[in-house]
């Protein structure tokens, strides 16, 4: 019976088939029409993909080193999906690798407000900052990454945080935070010793320096705190470390801690011990000036004065090619009359072997000692005499190094504005005697006297320097004198030397007249009278070269914006983009632009040409702080002017360092000061600001003292607020613009506030 169960089925299943018609076709499925959600769900799924392959491709080009486009794909991906902290994560070293620095941060502070347990994010961060001159909010970036549960898990970046927490912490006086770090450090080190050593990169002489270094930090930090038996403890512990090393070097490093006990000593003042703990470390020839120049402060402190000489003397003796100490011994030398003839001496010794900055300024120190400037002048000429020899006169190597000698020496004088001031009266004194110098020292007198804020004095110089002009230095020294001219709104007399060198009263031959006719314009334009500033304008137009062309026509396109002629001076800078489309040229024609736009009142223009620039070079130092400032004065988009205007600084001081400059530009800074007074920062305002007024850009600049002014009325501070403002009102009477005559109005009304 059980066999017949299974055919019997089937035979049920054959009987039920049968009943259907098999005329009955199969219905066709609908589609179903999925609902509005399921479609937004489907687009973000697609996005999703899209960005996730953007991020892939991304990584690709980051790997080839194709950074540009690596960062622009991964934007494009950021775009499509800005929750992904992922992608943000990729882009933020990219942002540092291509100078980006402003993006990364803003990029770094928006990933550790989404997930703050991000520590390589925080570590990155706090590093940016410090960078950017931000220290306070770098320390705070910082001291919450490393309490993280994360940060423990990652001893090897552990370290590095604690280690940039200590120095910023240190150098802003905060000791006993900074101990914390230094003890933190130490403990990760003993905690975390074995995972240190195993795949994070550390061998163990490597963690045995690393742990002799805090414990010294430990030991100078409890110094300044004055826990002078903890900071001996901890100086002994970080001798006790170096003895255990294997590496001589590390071992012999153990003297220091006599260098450390020294300060101890210091610190209680107890100089005799202080003193015989150094000379202990002295005694091993350190190559650092510090100790040297304590064992003559302590000596004199224990009013031993006749033994400083004798003691360094004994000390460079024993190491005749260490620089630093041949130096303080040379100006201990020069401290004494009866010891100034060895102090030069040594000096141009030196000097024979090394042509360094602060050899020469020792030397040029000693002589402005001895009121003997007129040795400066005659160094300074002489190697640029040498640098400019021709024919077998003066070998080449010999003229390489006097041109190194001259540039070394013009660094110095740059930087100290004092040495200059006293230089110059031996120079004007020289005018007018029968000595006989190259045109090119007169030259870098004048320049150096402009630099340093003697303007008659730069003056007198560059109108000597016309007497007897060479072929070659008489553009620059035409454009010295006409940008002095202009820096002190000598219009008239700017007038009267362009006509003057047109109409051939003075020799201009080697000049081109382009110089004379663009000044002359801009110097008419300031004196009021436009048509006639337009006609020189139009002349140099004619005159100038086709690479040059550019710049002629937006002076012009200039001129006629502040006449408010606006619709000729929009339409002259739009064909002179059609004529020239060169992307280094049209950038030149849309800052033109972007004034003529800015002075019409249309910001939206105006700001359209700077991102215009900022989309093709980022880093566009001019755009970014015109865009920021203009924001900052409308008083829209403070975060982002604040960061283009951080930017433009950042910039700028990497250029100026590249060159040798050194101070900021007052602009700038008086940009980044106006964003913060708008944001209700009124002591960083005053701090950024005061800056400004004190360069030399900046004290001539009536916006400084105007904003300076705001800020102090702000502050509560209308003495301050009024003599600011005066400031600004006189600067603003000698402009011609109308536009500064408008604003030479409203500090009027201010000042009436205060009185």
């Amino acid at each position: 019976m059980l066999r017949l169960a299974f055919p019997l089925s089937l035979l049920v299943v054959a009987a039920s088939l049968a009943q259907v018609q098999i005329d009955e076709r199969p219905k066709v499925l609908e589609p179903k029409t999925p609902s509005k959600e399921e479609l937004k769900q489907q687009e973000a799924n697609q996005l999703l993909r899209h960005a996730k392959t953007l991020y892939a491709v991304g990584v690709i080009r980051q790997r080839q080193d194709k950074l540009i486009e690596a960062a622009t794909t991964l934007e494009k991906a950021a775009a499509i999906d800005p929750t992904s902290i992922e992608i943000q994560k990729a882009l933020v070293p990219l942002y540092v690798a291509i100078g980006r620095e402003a993006n990364a941060i803003s990029l770094c502070r928006g990933i550790l407000d989404q997930d703050p347990h991000e520590v390589e994010i925080a570590f990155q961060f706090a590093r940016l900052l410090k960078r950017d001159g931000r220290p306070a909010e770098a320390i705070v970036a910082l001291q919450k990454g490393v309490v993280l549960k994360e940060a423990q898990a990652r001893p090897e970046r552990l370290l590095y945080m604690l280690s940039d927490l200590y120095e910023l912490l240190d150098k802003k006086g905060e000791h006993a935070e900074a101990a914390k770090a230094q003890e933190a450090i130490i403990r990760t080190i003993e905690a975390k010793r074995e995972q240190l050593l195993f795949g994070n990169g550390f061998s163990r002489e490597d963690l045995q320096a690393t742990q002799a270094r805090a414990y010294e930090r430990l030991g100078r930090a409890r110094v300044q705190t004055k826990e002078f038996d903890k900071a001996t403890a901890a100086f002994r512990s970080a001798r006790d470390t170096l003895l255990k090393s294997e590496d001589a070097d590390s071992r012999h490093q153990a003297i220091r801690i006599s260098w450390n006990l020294s300060e101890i000593a210091v610190a209680q003042e107890k100089w005799a011990e202080a003193l015989e703990a150094l000379d202990a470390y002295l005694e091993y020839s350190p190559i650092e000036v510090e100790p040297y120049e304590k064992k003559i402060e302590l000596l004199r402190k224990l009013g031993r004065e006749r033994d400083v000489i004798p003691a360094i003397k004994r000390y460079s003796g024993r190491d005749e090619y260490h620089i630093g100490l041949q130096l303080v011994l040379a100006r201990e030398l020069g401290r004494d009359a009866a010891s100034r003839k060895q102090a030069e001496t040594l000096y141009l010794s030196l000097l024979e072997t090394n042509i360094k900055p602060d050899i020469y300024r020792g030397l040029f120190r000693l002589y402005q000692t001895q009121d003997r400037m007129k040795k400066v002048l005659d160094l300074f000429d002489e190697s640029l005499q040498k640098a400019e020899a021709t024919g077998d006169d003066v070998k080449q190597d010999a003229r390489d190094a006097a041109q190194e000698r001259s540039r070394i020496m013009l660094s110095v004088l740059h930087a100290e504005p004092k040495l200059v001031a006293d230089l110059l009266p031996e120079a004007l004194a020289e005018l007018r005697s029968e000595k006989t110098r190259t045109v090119k020292t007169w030259m870098f007198l004048a320049a150096l006297a402009a630099h340093t804020k003697q303007l008659k004095e730069a003056e007198t110089l560059y109108r000597q320097c016309l007497l007897t002009p060479s072929p070659e230095h008489e553009h620059k020294i035409y454009s010295g004198l006409l940008d002095l001219l202009h820096r002190q709104h000598k219009n008239k007399e700017i007038v009267a030397l362009c006509r003057d060198a047109i109409d051939g009263r003075l020799a201009a031959r080697n000049t081109n007249a382009v110089l004379f006719e663009a000044n002359l314009a801009a110097a008419l334009a300031d004196l009021g009278k436009f048509e006639e500033a337009l006609q020189h304008a139009d002349k140099a137009i004619k005159l100038t070269s086709e690479f040059s062309k550019v710049l002629a026509r937006c002076r012009r396109a200039e001129i006629l914006a502040r006449i408010e002629k606006y619709d000729e001076a929009v339409r002259e800078c739009e064909e002179t983009m059609k004529e020239f489309p060169q992307s280094e040229r049209v950038r030149a024609v849309r800052y033109a632009l972007s004034n003529t736009y800015s002075l019409k009142g249309d910001h939206a223009k105006s700001e359209e040409q700077l991102r215009l620039i900022l989309e093709t070079d980022p880093d566009a130092v001019l755009a970014n702080n015109n865009l920021g400032y203009q924001m900052a004065d409308r008083n829209v988009n403070l975060d982002e002017a604040e960061r283009l205007i951080r930017r433009a600084m950042e910039v700028d001081r990497g250029t100026r360092r590249d060159t040798g400059g050194s101070d900021d530009n007052a602009a700038y800074l008086d940009s980044l000061g106006w964003v913060l007074f708008r944001k209700g920062k009124f002591d960083e305002a005053r701090e950024w600001l005061v800056k400004a007024a004190a360069l030399p850009d900046g004290a001539d600049d009536p916006t400084v003292w105007d904003h300076l002014g705001d800020v102090y009325a702000k502050l509560n501070l209308p003495a301050k607020a009024k003599e600011a403002w005066q400031m600004s009102g006189k600067l603003y009477a000698t402009s011609s613009r109308r536009k500064d005559e408008v604003r030479g109005k409203e500090v009027e009304k201010k000042l009436k506030t205060v009185e």
